[in-house]
C-alpha cells in the first residue's frame, strides 16, 4: 500500500498533538498512566513514518517518564499507586511504556529490557501473593475512584500477567 502525503500530515500532525499535551506548559497528566500510553501512539508514528528525529524524541520522553513517574515514597515507585492507589493503573501505564519501547526498537535494535527493573522487582511481592493491595483505597485527589467496579476489591495479579508480562517478553 502506498502512503499518500496526507496520511504522512496527518500523522505528524497527530504526534505533534501527542507531543503537546506530553510536554511544556500545557502537559496533561505527565506522571500519570496518561502518559505512556501518549508515548505508546507517538512511537508507532515515529516508526511509521520512519522519523529517526521522532524515534530519538520518543526515546527521550519515555525515559524521562521512568525518572518522573518515581515517586520516592513508595515502593511500587509509581506516582499512579501512590496518588491513586491502583496497581491496575500502574500495570496499565508500564504496559503501555512497553509497547512503546518495543515499537522503537524494531528500528533503533537497542535493548530496553533493563529499564522495567525497578517496576519488575516492585511488582514480585504482589505476584507471589506476599502483598495484597486492595484498589484504590487510599486514593487522594480523585473523589470518584470510590465509585469504581474494582474499588475495595483486591488486585489481581494474573493482570499484570496477562497485559505487561504479555508484551514484555517481546523486548529484548
Amino acid at each position: 500500500m502506498t502512503k499518500k502525503p496526507s496520511d504522512k500530515k496527518t500523522l505528524t500532525n497527530l504526534y505533534n498533538y501527542q507531543l503537546s499535551l506530553c510536554t511544556g506548559p500545557n502537559a496533561l497528566y505527565p506522571e500519570s498512566n496518561w502518559q505512556p500510553h501518549r508515548l505508546c501512539l507517538m512511537s508507532s508514528i515515529a516508526v511509521v513514518l520512519n522519523n529517526t528525529q521522532l524515534i530519538s524524541q520518543c526515546e527521550k520522553l519515555a525515559n524521562d517518564w521512568i525518572q518522573l513517574s518515581n515517586c520516592k515514597c513508595c515502593t511500587i515507585r509509581s506516582r499512579d499507586f501512590h496518588f491513586r492507589s491502583s496497581l491496575e493503573y500502574v500495570v496499565y501505564g508500564w504496559w503501555a511504556l512497553a509497547r512503546a519501547f518495543l515499537y522503537l526498537q524494531s528500528t533503533t535494535k537497542k535493548s530496553y529490557k533493563g529499564l522495567f527493573t525497578n517496576y519488575l522487582n516492585a511488582m514480585k511481592p504482589y505476584q507471589n501473593g506476599s502483598k495484597i493491595h486492595y484498589e484504590f483505597v487510599r486514593s487522594q485527589y480523585m473523589p470518584q475512584d470510590k465509585s469504581k467496579a474494582s474499588y475495595g476489591k483486591k488486585f489481581d495479579p494474573a493482570y499484570h500477567t496477562k497485559t505487561f508480562m504479555t508484551v514484555f517478553v517481546n523486548l529484548k
